[in-house]
């Protein structure tokens, strides 16, 4: 074979494979005929031992092919490996190569025979992850080469000589002779053929090698005791060994099957294990279509369940456009017109891609079975269409350049010749032409030519045509070294001549540019020495010119890159030169031309700014806050911090392998937000905004980012920048206290707040319900909560609430609202209530599960009943403020009707609420125009009858009912909360009326006001601070002044009640405790209140006239107060005899009808006036 059949063989992806895949399609046939081995005994000799040769050819790699490859697996030395691979017949030499880019490097070498093949061969790409040995055919050499990778770049050599090999059969086959041949071409010969047996003919066997089959014939010599078993037996063995690539090795394992037949059964196992762990693809098919038996590597390489692959015609999944191929192949098989069978088709793999599978493949009529096997050569066709598209482009940059390339055979005709201009040099056509014929004139041509196929390199120039050619030529050798042509390449310098004039005119010109650059130019030689260097290379290596004409530089690196050089000038300075080489033409000879550039203060500054952006960096990765870079067009990531995997949950590097896990992450309803507000920073230059992400462990992160556009000079976007700050804590934060605004803390439903926004939406949204759309609005109030709070204290009565409010929950619909409106009071809005029956089933159902007792605390139980006002929408008119104020009024109805009641608002509850509504008005009319006036009722001394002092009683003068008297506003006033604002008129009013008394009447400089606190004023947080402002500005004396506070709000918060009166008292103001012994029991904690007075209530007074225990009251009253230290004062004598009795058992002070009624100023300042004068 010469070198381009060689060269032609390994291009072809499955020449490596070719001798795998003939062993696997016998291995499948040697597994199903071992299944019939049982049933045909009459063949037993033959099929054993062509199987067991079969089987040991599957089973291993061949003793040479396993040793070689052990070798290298064990690392074992070069000496040690000549030395045991020496044992093995026919093999000629060892050497271990290398190659780096498409060239061989001999490393190391036992045999200079091998030197020629091996330098020329193309070696096998490697792959460490599985060792593969690979086999070249060199037939005319009548060798073998064998490569075993090491590594990634060098190989095991085997140069197996085939003669030899051959040879040494016959060691072992004395009575046999051997014929070897190829096309009719007689490769090996035994030299006893001619003692042949002529009555037993030889037996032919065909080896099938990729695009080559053998033939070998077996004969027996003329010696007794031989049979044609024998020699048929004797032919399938040296046809295996050779079929399988000289994998040698198999004599042994012949011998031994002979003798011991009932191995047969691991032989069975052995293949079946070596059936399943092939790589290959291995299947037996029936003549039907179907797949019968596959082995793993179908699943494996093409995503198919097994079940899939036998199930499915196996045309199904095989490329329409391989349809017709592979059916005609198979059909040939089927009906015996070719025993065997190689192509190639396309299988669709389960991800709808194709693998392109090689295919060898055998039949067996009698079985009804086809034996197959596919090696994937998808990888190989990808790398076969690259090499053409190479080639193509290749030819295509040939044409398109004026050299032209060519090559001759040893006798010097043209093999090759193309590109431009070939006519100029008469090479158009010049295929199989001499050289020394067209160019017989041309010696300048031929002489060189010679000397290249001498052995030489040449490179000449030459004119042909009035035509300027610079020609490169290199010798072509053969495996042996042996010259068997040339290639060269012929460059067109005519454009390059014509163009020498020019250049030699700016010559001058570049030699002042080269020798004022600042870069440092030298030429070397190949030899290292320099022969120019400009001025600057002096100054640059520190040498003079005479020591740079004898200073050897060394041959430089040419790779077509800068490098950085460290030079040690004489002086001892080390200064860094960026040099640049490449080859060029000096002077007749080729040199180097050479650029150093100083870079030493650039060097300087990139280590100075590598460390600035170190420190850079540190301060980017110390920041809590993601900073980031992305690339304005697709927004990639091209710079991100290690924030990034603290409040991503992904590492930057993740980051930058996932393009889209930046943007998958963002929250997906939020997505398309951040898309716009990226697109946005474009026109903007600058943006900020809010949106959420989904961490590395699906975790809801809030983030504020900040992003802006980064120019260029030109005013083009090159880069967004932005920061990313983590605000989840600060959202949190707001939605607590979003949460705690319009929630009730105690039990977590909504508060009055939310409550009313809510009824509000829904209100505002009535109209565009239908007309038969109504809700109603429920107002609960728990019976006796109080009671119940004292009595077990705040603790377990907050639990009882918290329990209350889920079983309120409970009961009510999904589409209901309810919330806590304060203290024991609930709030219900039931938005689809449609009628009145609705609503009390609701009711209904409420006060059912609230009926059931309560366990707090220790297990007690509490029983609670409540009460709840009702009121509707009203379509006309609705407001949620008189829906609250209509439900409400309800809600006292049912309380007044007795506990555990509901009551419906009505139009007489209406016509209450509509009065209640207008002496609202009139009482906030009344403040904004002063209508309010003060009466004042004296009281006296009981002893000594002198007046003492006023007790101030609020009117309002309405502008058309006239006056009116506190039954008709005060409670009014304490609901709304209107109380507050009158109190603080009456306080101020009282004590600038006193002032003006105490000027007008000096006798009565003494005189005190009562002036009345209500409960809302006593617990307003601003009483300390109004009551000082008002004394301050009015410049009262507070000892003039006493406050009338009723027995019930001392008890309702004691401490706070004490804290409060002590502040008062500090000020120096009076304390009157109102309606004393009403109702709650002070009496405990009087001794601890900072009070001045106790004022007995009317109740008590007029029962006097007929009631004993008024009478006990009231001396006990007094005799507490007495011994307290207190005053006392009675409220509401109307007759003598009550005025006389309270004299008599000692009461302090009296008012009432009988001393005086409440009188105007004008009257009270005639009361003055006529007690001064009596």
């Amino acid at each position: 074979m010469d070198l381009n059949i060689l060269k032609s063989w390994q291009k072809k992806p499955y020449f490596p494979a070719g001798i795998a895949i003939i062993i696997s399609i016998l291995s499948l046939v040697v597994w199903h005929n071992l299944k019939q081995l049982r049933l045909k005994e009459s063949q037993q000799e033959l099929e054993i031992i062509s199987s067991s040769i079969q089987r040991e050819l599957e089973l291993g790699t061949g003793e040479i092919v396993a040793s070689l490859t052990n070798l290298v697996a064990t690392e074992t030395k070069s000496e040690e490996i000549s030395s045991i691979v020496q044992e093995f017949p026919g093999i000629q030499g060892i050497a271990v190569i290398a190659q780096n880019q498409e060239m061989n490097y001999l490393l190391e070498c036992d045999c200079q025979d091998i030197v020629n093949p091996i330098m020329q061969a193309k070696l096998p790409q490697s792959n460490q992850s599985k060792i593969t040995p690979t086999f070249t055919l060199l037939v005319e050499e009548r060798y073998f080469l064998i490569y075993v990778p090491k590594n990634s770049r060098e190989f095991l050599v085997a140069l197996v000589n085939l003669e030899k090999f051959i040879h040494s059969l016959e060691h072992h086959l004395p009575h046999y002779y051997i014929y070897l041949s190829k096309q009719g071409h007689k490769i090996y010969e035994s030299k006893i053929i001619a003692t042949q047996n002529e009555q037993i003919a030889p037996v032919k066997q065909t080896i099938q090698l990729p695009e080559n089959q053998w033939e070998l014939r077996v004969g027996l010599v003329n010696t007794p005791n031989r049979t044609k078993q024998n020699i048929l037996t004797q032919s399938v063995l040296i046809g295996g060994i050779l079929s399988g690539g000289l994998l040698g090795g198999t004599i042994h394992l012949l011998q031994k099957i002979e003798q011991q037949k009932e191995a047969r059964n691991q032989a069975e196992e052995e293949i079946e294990r070596l059936f399943i762990q092939i790589e290959d693809l291995c299947c037996l098919a029936d003549f039907n279509g179907y797949f019968r038996r596959l082995n793993p590597a179908w699943s494996k390489t093409l995503g198919y369940s097994e079940s899939k692959l036998l199930t499915t015609p196996y045309l199904d999944f095989i490329h329409p456009d391989d349809h017709q191929l592979t059916t005609e192949k198979m059909t040939k098989l089927v009906t015996g017109e070719e025993t065997a069978v190689m192509l190639e088709n396309r299988y669709r793999h389960a991800d709808g891609t194709y693998r392109h599978l090689a295919w060898q493949a055998t039949a067996s009529l009698e079985t009804g079975l086809i034996y197959a096997v596919a090696r994937d050569m998808t990888q190989q066709k990808q790398i076969l269409l690259a090499l053409e598209e190479n080639q193509q482009l290749v030819k295509k940059i040939v044409n398109n350049l004026p050299v032209i390339i060519y090559a001759l055979d040893e006798k010097g005709n043209f093999t090759l010749s193309d590109g431009q201009g070939l006519e100029h040099l008469y090479l158009k056509p010049a295929i199989g032409e001499s050289v020394f014929t067209i160019y017989r004139d041309y010696p300048e041509i031929v002489n060189p030519i010679s000397q290249v196929l001498e052995g030489n390199d040449r490179i000449w120039q030459v004119i042909v045509n009035g035509r300027v050619y610079l020609n490169k030529a290199n010798p072509l050798r053969d495996e042996e070294g042996k010259v068997i042509g040339l290639s060269a390449i012929a460059y067109d310098l005519t454009e390059q001549q014509q163009l020498q004039i020019q250049l030699d005119a700016k010559e001058e010109f570049l030699s002042k540019i080269i020798n004022t650059i600042s870069d440092a130019i030298l030429v070397v030689n190949e030899g290292g020495e320099i022969l120019f260097f400009n001025p600057q290379a002096v100054y640059l290596l520190g040498r003079s010119e005479k020591e740079l004409e004898q200073y050897h530089l060394g041959l430089p690196i040419v790779n077509g890159k800068s490098t950085d050089i460290y030079l040690l000038r004489p002086n001892g300075d080390i200064t860094i030169a960026e040099m640049q080489v490449e080859t060029i033409y000096w002077q007749n000879q080729d040199a180097y031309l050479v650029s150093l550039r100083n870079i030493t203060e650039r060097k300087q500054a990139e280590e100075k700014l590598q460390k600035n952006e170190e420190r850079l960096q540190s301060i980017l990765g110390s920041l809590e806050d993601v900073v980031w870079s992305a690339d304005p067009i697709n927004f990639h990531l091209v710079y991100i911090n290690q924030a990034a995997a603290k409040i991503f949950g992904y590492s930057p590097q993740q980051l930058f392998d996932n393009k889209q896990l930046w943007l998958e992450m963002i929250h997906p309803e939020d997505r398309e937000f951040v898309r716009n507000q990226l697109e946005l920073v474009k026109n903007r230059g600058k943006i900020e905004f809010v949106y959420r992400i989904l961490d590395s462990e699906q975790i809801c992160r809030w983030m504020y980012s900040r992003s802006w556009a980064v120019y260029n000079n030109q005013k083009e976007i090159i880069r967004i920048d932005g920061i990313e700050t983590d605000i989840t804590a600060k959202k949190q934060a707001e939605t607590d206290l979003q949460h705690r605004i319009f929630y009730d803390n105690l039990t977590s439903l909504p508060n009055r707040d939310f409550f009313l926004s809510h009824l509000e939406y829904i209100c505002q949204t009535l109209g565009q319900k239908n007309e038969q759309y109504c809700f109603a609005v429920l107002i609960l109030d728990l019976d006796e909560f109080k009671v119940v709070n004292d009595g077990l204290g705040h603790t377990l009565g907050d639990q009882l609430l918290q329990e209350i409010a889920i079983r309120l929950k409970m009961v009510i619909e999904p589409t209901d609202f309810i919330a806590r409106l304060g203290g024991d009071e609930f709030g219900i809005l039931l938005e689809n209530a449609s009628n009145l029956e609705e609503a009390i089933a609701t009711v209904t159902k409420i006060q059912d599960c609230l009926e059931k007792p309560f366990k707090i605390g220790d297990n007690s139980e509490v029983f609670v009943k409540t009460s709840i006002g009702i009121t509707f929408s009203d379509l006309d008119s609705v407001s949620p403020e008189m829906l609250m104020r209509n439900a409400d009024t309800a809600l006292n109805r049912a309380k007044a009707m007795g506990k555990n009641n509901h009551a419906i608002f009505n139009q007489e509850m209406h016509a209450i609420a509509l009065n209640r509504l207008e002496r609202e008005l009139d009482l906030r009319y009344a403040l904004e125009n002063n209508n309010f006036v003060l009466h004042y009722q004296p009281i006296i001394s009981l002893v000594s009858g002198k007046v003492l002092g006023f007790e101030s009683l609020v009117r309002l003068q309405h502008p058309t009912q006239g006056l009116l008297f506190p039954g008709d506003f005060i409670t009014i006033a304490e609901e709304t909360g209107l109380i507050v604002p009158i109190g603080l008129w009456i306080f101020r009013a009282g004590c600038e009326q006193l002032q003006k008394w105490h000027k007008q009447f000096p006798q009565y400089s003494k005189l005190k006001l009562n002036i009345n606190l209500s409960a809302r004023q006593f617990h307003h947080p601003n009483l300390i601070t109004a009551i000082d402002k008002i004394l301050t500005e009015t410049k009262i004396k507070p000892e003039f002044i006493k406050l009338e506070i009723t027995e019930s709000l001392f008890m309702e918060q004691v401490e706070h009640a004490i804290n409060l009166l002590q502040k008062l008292r500090e000020r120096n103001l009076r304390i009157c405790i109102d309606d004393f012994g009403t109702g709650y029991s002070s009496l405990s904690y009087l001794h601890k209140f900072p009070v001045n007075t106790l004022k007995i209530d009317r109740s008590f007074v007029n029962g006097l006239d007929n009631s004993v225990e008024s009478v006990q009251i009231i001396k006990i009253i007094i005799n507490l107060a007495h011994s307290l230290g207190l005053d006392t004062v009675a409220e509401g004598i109307e007759t003598k005899s009550q005025l006389e009795f309270l004299k008599s058992i000692g009461c302090d002070q009296g008012q009432g009808y009988l001393i005086a009624k409440p009188l105007s100023v004008e009257a009270v300042e005639a009361y003055l006036q006529e007690k001064s004068t009596s």
